[in-house]
């Protein structure tokens, strides 16, 4: 689960980045078009909910020692509850990309999310992985 929860979450924040370096220097309206299509927000809010429920499994069977980890983690597992409800519910069931793209453009928005999201897939990408105590935890000894 650790591994499941760091490969979907690490990975689809650095496609939110790529997905930001495009609109920085192609505009938002041409991201909106390629990526933001039915296809897209489909594969975009599976991915963000795979990495939320892995999120949530991660943090039941797999908790970190360290706390500021297990906030960061926390606080990721969240991230991607709200953007499967962004891009699931407005983007996807709504058909409001164009609202989505009017409010998340711009230079400002977009290199804050550029960092943001790079920082984050670094910090997630470099979990360390959970200490296991095989004394109470009997499917660890396989």
């Amino acid at each position: 689960m650790y591994w499941a929860h760091k490969l979907a979450t690490a990975s689809i924040l650095a496609v939110g980045a790529y997905f930001n370096v495009t609109a920085l220097f192609f505009g938002m309206d041409l991201v909106a078009a390629t990526f933001f299509t039915t296809t897209g927000e489909t594969i975009l809010t599976a991915w963000f909910f795979a990495a939320f429920v892995t999120g949530i499994l991660a943090e039941l069977y797999a908790p970190l020692e360290n706390r500021v980890l297990r906030i960061v983690r926390r606080l990721v597992t969240f991230y991607m509850f709200m953007l499967t409800l962004a891009h699931g519910v407005n983007n996807l069931l709504l058909d409001n990309v164009e609202a989505y793209t009017r409010i998340f453009s711009g230079p400002v928005y977009t290199y804050t999310a550029i960092v943001v999201l790079i920082g984050l897939a670094i910090v997630t990408a470099s979990l360390p992985p959970p200490r296991v105590d095989r004394s109470v935890a009997p499917l660890a000894r396989a």
